[in-house]
């Protein structure tokens, strides 16, 4: 960490040294920890019962990154600009580990009059619709309380997951005309010659007037590879979601999500999977306070077409936020996981979960959270 963070130091000093050509070149971040106590309960192996991990007390991080970012007019409302960001563990200094990985790296053209151009590693599909809902990633939660427990994966936790950051990605931002717009992006993924055809298409159109949203996205993933045991095997996956939100002028924000993702190829073990999830996010925002209910279902999912009895599972979180000032947050929350008899959902992200013993499914997971929030 300590070697990025001269690396940051001596890049923004280089491109600062000529600020008639640059119009600002900035560091930023934000740091997310917490205090939490993480209990399994319920789980089973093949039908018997298991010893089920738990955390009477720990420390978590829940998403802290630093950024380089800047821009270089070029004329007539024209400009180049960079973003460079990288996720930090704050708890534990590391960086670079697949736990804290490089997130938003682009550069790219824009202009008011006809949106931007980057090409890079961006985020695609999984957290776009964060102005929909109280999604733990840049608000002051932990992830625990986040829609993607259920909106994520078909199942099992992380298994067949929707999006991500994905590298070699070339996007488009359009401008926004009535209160609409989109975005899109192909991304070519691994480039390695053993994956011919690996590529990824996300397109995503949304309104907003500042009070009513209405959002669409839709994601195709081509050739994606199997796991450490299925060389030469791959998948597609088709992913959909959709969203309304309405803001009232009192502070509360009512939000609904509807997502579908479904894969099917040779790297399948069931040829083809289906699962549809829903959540309801309830947001009341009243001065330096905020409160925030989420309650989410992943249904059963399909296998070639036919529903697998006791795959879904349930999602609640509650949570309330204390504004210290413009830039730093408080938070206490409260999340669970419940899954039926044969599925394995969690808390989406890694360092808000345990390791469970192979197989282990049928088990409820419940995340109480203390923690705080700064952004610089």
């Amino acid at each position: 960490m300590s070697r990025f963070l001269i690396l940051v130091a001596s890049v923004v000093c280089a491109l600062s040294a000529d600020l008639r050509a640059q119009d600002g070149v900035f560091l930023g971040g934000q740091i997310k920890v917490g205090v939490n106590s993480l209990r399994y309960s319920g789980g089973q192996v093949d039908g018997q019962p298991v010893a089920n991990p738990s955390t009477k007390l720990g420390m978590s991080d829940n998403a802290s990154w630093i950024y380089v970012r800047g821009e270089e007019s070029l004329g007539a409302q024209t400009a180049v600009f960079f973003h460079l960001e990288y996720g930090l563990l704050v708890t534990t200094g590391e960086m670079g580990t697949p736990l804290s990985a490089p997130r938003f790296q682009a550069v790219g053209v824009k202009n008011p009059a006809w949106g931007r151009f980057l090409v890079g590693r961006w985020p695609t599909y999984y957290s776009a619709d964060a102005p929909l809902s109280h999604n733990a990633i840049y608000d002051a939660g932990p992830y625990a309380s986040g829609t993607l427990n259920v909106l994520g994966s078909i199942g099992r936790n992380l298994r067949y997951f929707a999006g991500g950051m994905l590298s070699n990605t070339v996007r488009y931002d359009s401008l926004r005309w009535l209160n609409t717009g989109f975005n899109a992006s192909y991304s070519f993924d691994a480039q390695s010659p053993d994956r011919p055809g690996n590529h990824t298409l996300n397109f995503n159109p949304s309104y907003n007037d500042g009070q009513l949203i209405l959002y669409w996205n839709t994601l195709y993933r081509a050739k994606q590879p199997g796991g450490p045991e299925q060389a030469g095997l791959s998948y597609d996956q088709h992913a959909h979601r959709l969203g309304a939100a309405y803001q009232f002028d009192n502070g509360l924000k009512l939000a609904v999500l509807w997502d579908r993702n479904q894969v099917e190829g040779s790297a399948v073990t069931e040829q083809s999977l289906r699962r549809d999830a829903w959540a309801v996010p309830v947001i009341y925002r009243q001065g330096l306070h905020l409160w925030h209910v989420t309650y989410g279902e992943a249904r059963p999912f399909q296998a070639q077409g036919q529903k697998v009895a006791d795959t879904g599972a349930r999602m609640f979180s509650v949570g309330y936020e204390y504004a210290l000032s413009k830039r730093s947050s408080v938070a206490m929350s409260y999340s669970t996981v419940s899954n039926q008899a044969r599925a394995a959902y969690d808390f989406w992200y890694p360092t808000n979960t345990l390791p469970l013993p192979s197989g282990m499914a049928g088990y409820r997971s419940q995340f109480i959270y203390a923690g705080i929030k700064h952004t610089f």
